[in-house]
């Protein structure tokens, strides 16, 4: 159980106890067998002490606190209270077997054979045997030891505390090939509980044949999607997760059966949440490593592991536009990335925190100023730091109007020492000219780009604004240049595909228009709800003499934008060129109103003058 669940526990029997219920002596001992558990022996002394005056014939008091000064190492006092218990429960063997690994687990052999022998004979075992036992025990441990390994492959072969015993006895002289029988034997037998299986997986997981070079290669591939730092959480200085060697199925199989019969073991449900990890199976190392937090919540590995899966999902969600699962699951990774850093602080680890909550962005994203300039008092010369809290401090804004909540100057602060520090941080280049265009000074902001594209010839943004940039100028070059190197880096953003393309139509050769065509054609597919895109790509299909396909998507960007001024002139042109004159003349005539004072408008009125005369002639 966790603590939270002791507590509260605790609460409801103190509460309990207060009323002096005729039960308050069950609910002290009910106490005492808590703080057992939770490894609390002075409390728990104190509890059953308060049990067995209020309940003095309750048999299991007197076992419990016999347990409890065997484990403390009092061996006559735990005798003393076992003796006594007897008096009240003559027939439980099973304090005395429990006895009996207390005994063992304090290296009290000889104490934890008579013990055996106690179980033995409360359960009736033939008095031969135990008459037996007990005198060769008084002779020698060893001799003890012997017998009761006899007895085991013989008249006690399916007594499941013998066999469990001579398997802890044999993992405790490092006799592991007979611990590995008894545990084995135990195991297959109905009562056996949680600690057989657990022993036997790490039996299993020791006995593994170390891999050779090549097959530990193989495994690190198989494991490498479970290293730490998924996209944003990537920095080189990061710990890592380093892979392991695959447990055996066997191990990994007692592990399990482990958990199933209900054992709590953190060390245990470690071991299975990374067995089903190894395996691929997220879902359940999730479950068994969650649950295991809840015991220990200072597990570093496995909060890295979870924050790393849950950031990843997240990611997925966001592909798939499912909002609410992103949210609630970057906020899953969030909570275990900042356990990481609460037990082991490093500057990088502020920094993937402060990426985490940008990420998340809402009430979170502001807490990213405070884990970055964590960050930077750890490592003062973090040049990634200072770059994105100047960024942050560049582009966060506040309340409904979306204001900015820091002026642009105190961004440039932080980017211009990322910059000091890391002098080829493209990134941090960019964000400086964005901050000199909110500043109303264009020309710092281009040379901050060009900057940045020699930091970074491959830098995506810093083309894309320099493009904008030479375009708003009037040096139209520049920004088709600009503009084609930024759909050589990325010709899946259609934003991208539509700048170029309209720019190639508008300031590139005769030429450029099968490039741009081609361009348009994918644009389309992704925007198709575009009435530019729609427009200049019927128009390039009408300069290829495609006119029934240009006016399919002139007609589209119609319906888009009815009063489009130049989707009504070029579709126009494309009836006249398939003889629907009267068509071509209502569109010419709409450009006409739309436009009115343009030169696109004065060639309509030629087109449509020329009709009208044509349209007489025939009269």
């Amino acid at each position: 159980r966790s603590k939270r669940q002791y507590d509260k526990a605790l609460i409801e029997y103190e509460d309990a106890i207060a009323l002096k219920s005729p039960l308050i002596g069950k609910r002290y001992l009910e106490l005492g067998e808590m703080f057992i558990e939770m490894g609390n022996l002075d409390k728990a002394e104190e509890m059953l002490i308060k049990a067995k005056n209020y309940e003095p014939k309750i048999g299991i008091i007197y076992y419990k606190l016999g347990q409890i000064y065997a484990k403390k190492g009092n061996k006559d006092q735990a005798i003393r209270f076992y003796r006594d218990g007897r008096k009240y429960d003559p027939n439980n063997a099973q304090v005395a077997y429990d006895l009996a690994m207390i005994f063992l687990e304090k290296n009290e052999t000889k104490y934890a054979l008579l013990s055996i022998e106690r179980g033995l004979t409360a359960e009736n075992i033939d008095q031969r045997f135990t008459k037996e036992l007990l005198s060769r025990t008084d002779k020698g441990v060893a001799q003890g030891i012997e017998y009761l390994t006899q007895l085991a492959d013989t008249s006690l072969s399916n007594n499941f505390n013998v066999q469990y015993f001579l398997g802890k006895v044999y993992l405790k002289q490092k006799n592991e090939d007979l611990a590995l029988k008894y545990f084995r034997r135990a195991s297959s037998m109905p009562n056996a509980n949680a600690d057989v299986f657990y022993q036997l997986g790490l039996l299993y997981e020791k006995k593994q044949p170390k891999l050779t070079k090549t097959e530990q290669e193989k495994v690190t591939q198989k494991l490498e999607s479970h290293k730490e730092g998924i996209n944003v959480i990537r920095q080189p200085d990061e710990v890592k997760i380093e892979p392991i060697q695959p447990k055996s199925n066997d191990a990994q199989e007692q592990y399990r059966k482990a958990i199933d019969l209900g054992s709590e073991d953190v060390n245990l449900l470690f071991k299975v949440a990374q067995g089903y990890l190894d395996e691929g199976n997220e879902d359940k190392f999730i479950e068994v490593a969650q649950k295991a937090l809840t015991i220990d919540n200072n597990n570093i590995d496995a909060h890295k592991k979870l924050a790393e899966i849950f950031q990843k999902r997240a990611l997925n969600y966001k592909k798939e536009g499912k909002l609410d699962e992103e949210e609630k699951t970057i906020n899953e990774a969030i909570k275990h990335y900042e356990q990481v850093v609460l037990l082991e602080p490093t500057a990088q680890r502020w920094y993937n925190l402060g990426l985490l909550y940008e990420y998340a962005g809402k009430s979170k994203a502001i807490k990213a100023v405070t884990a970055y300039d964590q960050a930077i008092q750890l490592k003062p010369d973090f040049a990634l730091a200072y770059y994105r809290r100047g960024n942050f401090r560049l582009t966060y804004k506040v309340g409904s109007a979306k204001v900015l909540m820091y002026k642009p100057e105190v961004a440039v602060e932080d980017l211009k020492k990322a910059i000091e520090y890391d002098p080829n941080l493209a990134d941090a280049y960019v964000s400086l000219g964005l901050a000199y265009n909110q500043m109303d000074m264009p020309e710092q902001a281009t040379a901050e780009f060009e900057k940045a594209i020699k930091a970074d010839p491959n830098n995506l943004m810093a083309h894309i604004y320099l493009a904008q940039d030479y375009a708003q100028i009037g040096d139209n070059q520049k920004a088709l240049f600009h503009l084609s190197k930024a759909v050589e880096l990325d010709n899946s953003n259609p934003q991208i595909l539509k700048s170029y393309a309209g720019m190639l139509l508008k300031y590139g050769s005769e030429d450029d228009v099968d490039k741009a065509r081609d361009i348009l054609a994918k644009a389309v597919q992704m925007l198709p709800d575009d009435a530019e895109v729609n427009m200049n790509y019927g128009y390039t299909l009408y300069l290829a003499s495609r006119f029934n396909e240009a006016i399919k998507y002139l007609k589209k960007a119609l319906e888009i934008q009815p009063n489009y001024a130049e989707a009504n002139y070029n579709i126009g042109l494309a009836y006249s060129r398939i003889g629907e004159y009267k068509l071509a003349r209502q569109h010419w005539e709409k450009v006409i109103e739309l436009a009115p004072d343009t030169p696109m408008a004065t060639k309509a009125a030629d087109f449509v003058d020329k009709i009208k005369k044509s349209d007489s002639g025939k009269r």
